[in-house]
């Protein structure tokens, strides 16, 4: 099953419908099904029969899946529906020996539109393939990347592959490697793209031993560290099946130019500062923590010298829940932020009030539905008035979520209401607002828009939103950004995207007034380069831009992303100078953005890293000051 952000969950039945050789579903969140496609409404099943895997949906939410039979072949297909339920095969699989046959499991896409997936049988040597359907404006082209040979390397992938931030592929095969069962006890496998050829790493064998599993037929999950997890249908001590993971080797190493100011340990203290920090005129630091405290998250303030203090433990339920999008502060000390669950009406969050002497008071609680957002997932901004603006990620009228005003009273105004695709921006996540000198509001969503990748948005006082910008993704230009932009003298908004671009790692844009955008940086990960920035940029008075990337860097030892994240500095000419790779000690996987003070000094968050001993060996977390 697959959920959208508005509930509906999606997936497919094997059996049943018109034609009894399956069908593809939606279940509404009230719990109402509808059957979008049913199988074999064709003569001979050419638009496919018998469905074992679930579906995947792109952002204009159309579904993409596989049958086991049906096709021109009778071997399988690859389908999609679109939202109307109109069904097209994307490719008939023809088996024998160039082609697989009896695909069971699902599918996978890259930034790109590529989709692979993984057939049980038939190819080169009758072990099964990897395939891939390479995207070429909507026309899908099938080729064989990899064939198992049934030896050591494995046979029979019964399973979807998955694919972790580097392109490279996931999977488990049924049969083959060995390990003492009749046709091989089955193996997990990673497949790198080496200039167009597939390399496949048996990254484990299965044994009958007693002790492990064997006989893997379902995927595997991969964590922020590499860590893979997944389950063997039978073996362990009573040959009933063992749940697995496969951990790569871990290595610390050095950072430099970077003092730890303070790491989480959880419990009494928070964990998982997913927002960064503010300064006070002292150099006082400000922040929250999405965990610890009574459980619910923390407010918590951070001397110059590193010493932390604990404002408030939110309790949950009414009180607000996982605060994740930082706080903004006013002249009397006080402090304003989010929480993106709990509140006394459908847990869609709430904002909130913290005094510098920690006592707290919820200001609005959301209500969702289609009246009101639901889960504020960016940080406040705070005008002179006194009145706080945000965004929620859903909620709404068309429940794509909202950009809201809350006055000094507590009175709430929805100020716009996304529309979505392909008119409207969508699901702004992470993401806040930035106002000008005029009181126009500009932000970003993560979807919607004539492309389905996100939008550039700017809101004027009288509540008229204009679409500055669209973007396109692939490898030309990004797609999904987050974070609020920043913006210069002369009204230029400048910001990144968490994907695509041209090595599909995210780009750092500016966009005018006019709507004319520019990108000025693609990452590409690697040793050299950041990958996947997940936040806003920071301005300095030169023009120069400041951010930090949630993956890439000099450490490998975060191998899901590519390096454990970096802190960059990018000048107008897009020439990129890397300031700090994080090493897991020091902190790992920055989301939040950086504050820059007069000196120069950065100052930012780390989500996890720093006592590795703690929050299940990942480390709580850190607050980091950095010296360019």
């Amino acid at each position: 099953m697959v959920r959208d952000a508005k509930g509906n969950l999606y997936g497919t039945t094997t059996y049943g419908g018109a034609s009894g050789e399956g069908t593809v579903f939606v279940v509404d969140p009230s719990g109402t099904e509808t059957v979008l496609y049913s199988f074999c409404q064709q003569s001979g099943c050419i638009d496919g029969a018998i469905p074992y895997s679930g579906v995947i949906r792109d952002a204009k939410g159309n579904l993409y899946g596989t049958t086991t039979a049906g096709g021109t072949s009778g071997e399988g297909t690859v389908f999609a529906v679109d939202p109307s339920g109109t069904e097209t095969v994307l490719h008939s699989f023809a088996g024998g020996t160039t082609d697989g046959c009896d695909p069971y499991g699902g599918l996978v896409t890259d930034s790109s539109g590529n989709i692979y997936g993984a057939a049980y049988g038939c190819g080169e040597y009758s072990a099964g393939v990897i395939y891939e359907l390479a995207n070429s404006g909507g026309t899908y082209t099938e080729s064989v990347v990899y064939a198992f040979k049934g030896g050591p390397d494995g046979a029979n992938p019964q399973s979807s592959p998955v694919m972790d931030a580097k392109g490279r592929l996931y999977g488990t095969t049924f049969y083959g490697g060995g390990g003492g069962c009749l046709d091989g006890c089955g193996t997990a496998f990673r497949l790198t793209n080496s200039s167009g050829t597939w390399i496949n790493k048996v990254l484990h064998t299965f044994k009958y031993n007693g002790v492990d599993g064997y006989y893997p037929c379902a995927g595997l999950t991969l964590d922020s560290e590499g860590n893979i997890y997944g389950t063997a249908l039978d073996g362990g001590s009573f040959q009933l099946g063992i749940v697995f993971i496969l951990s790569p080797p871990k290595t610390k190493q050095k950072g430099y130019k970077e003092t730890v100011l303070h790491t989480f340990y959880g419990d009494d203290d928070g964990q998982y500062p997913y927002a960064g920090v503010i300064m006070d005129g002292k150099g006082t630091l400000y922040g929250d923590t999405t965990g610890g405290g009574s459980g619910c998250g923390t407010v918590f303030k951070l001397s110059k010298t590193g010493k932390e203090t604990v404002l408030y433990s939110f309790a949950g339920g009414t009180d607000g829940e996982n605060p994740i999008a930082g706080v903004v502060g006013d002249k009397a000390g006080n402090l304003y932020g989010t929480t993106e669950g709990g509140g006394c009406s459908s847990d869609c969050g709430t904002v909130f009030k913290v005094s510098n002497a920690g006592k707290e008071t919820v200001l609005h609680s959301f209500a969702g539905g289609t009246t009101d957002g639901c889960e504020p997932e960016g940080f406040l901004l705070r005008d002179q008035a006194g009145n706080l603006y945000g965004t929620t990620y859903m909620g709404g009228s068309s429940k794509s979520g909202t950009v809201f005003k809350l006055d000094t009273t507590g009175k709430e105004t929805v100020l716009h209401n996304f529309a979505g695709y392909p008119s409207d921006g969508a699901y702004p996540l992470f993401n806040g607002l930035r106002m000008d000198t005029k009181g126009n509001l500009y932000g970003t969503t993560y979807e919607g828009g004539a492309s389905g990748e996100g939008t550039v948005f700017k809101l004027s006082k009288n509540g008229t939103e204009t679409v500055l910008y669209n973007f396109a993704g692939g490898t030309a230009d990004g797609c999904q950004p987050l974070g609020s932009p920043a913006m210069d003298k002369n009204g230029n908004l400048y910001g990144t995207t968490e994907q695509c671009g041209y090595s599909h790692h995210g780009i750092v844009w500016k966009v005018s007034q006019t709507g004319t955008e520019t990108v000025l940086h693609d990452f590409a990960g690697g040793s050299s380069d950041g990958a996947y920035p997940l936040s806003s940029v920071t301005l300095d008075a030169k023009g120069n831009l400041y951010g930090d990337t949630f993956g890439g860097g000099a450490y490998s030892s975060c191998t899901d992303y590519d390096g454990c994240g970096t802190v960059y500095e990018l000048n107008q000419n897009g020439v990129l100078t890397l300031l700090h790779s994080f090493d897991g000690a020091d902190g790992a996987n920055p989301k939040a953005g950086l504050r820059l003070d007069a000196n120069g000094d950065l100052y930012g968050t780390a989500t996890i890293g720093g006592d590795l001993n703690e929050c299940n060996d990942h480390g709580c977390g850190t607050v980091w000051k950095l010296t360019p």
